[in-house]
């Protein structure tokens, strides 16, 4: 039960550090880039950064365990499963925000853009989730060896 604990807790911090880093930071690097394609110069903030960036360490560290559900397919697609795990966040979270702009509701933006989002943001969500992926394997082997 313990090692159980210690796992999740390890895939959380794990999550929290690559949720701040990747995410974070990355996220709101792309919103600055993405600034670019609409021809507007975006309105960023200290207290708009600060919130983008504490938001994706919460996200990270609770989505952080969703990876050691992916473990056992770690034998058959290797350090796959980091990317796949990426790709499985991202579509828990980007997925309401598609819905929204399908759906008409205030969100308009050219074709054009939404495919550079789609992309910059799938792209550090893989980074995220083979991040979370190595952290995870490198710390739960290190903290295996130390039990022993």
């Amino acid at each position: 039960m313990s090692n159980r604990r210690s796992r999740i807790g390890i895939a959380s911090l794990a999550g929290l550090i690559a949720g701040t880093l990747v995410l974070g930071v990355g996220g709101r690097i792309a919103m600055y880039v993405l600034t670019f394609t609409l021809d507007e110069s975006g309105d960023f903030s200290v207290q708009g950064t600060a919130a983008v960036i504490v938001f994706f360490a919460v996200l990270g560290a609770i989505t952080g365990p969703i990876l050691l559900l992916m473990e056992p397919m770690r034998a058959r697609i290797g350090w796959g499963v980091g990317p796949l795990f990426g790709a499985v966040v991202f579509v828990l979270v980007m997925g309401p925000f598609a819905a929204l702009a399908a759906a008409g509701d205030g969100i308009v933006a050219p074709v054009a853009f939404l495919v550079i989002a789609t992309l910059l943001f799938l792209a550090l969500f893989l980074v995220h989730g083979t991040t979370v992926g190595v952290l995870v394997r490198r710390w739960s082997t290190r903290n295996s060896r130390s039990l022993c």
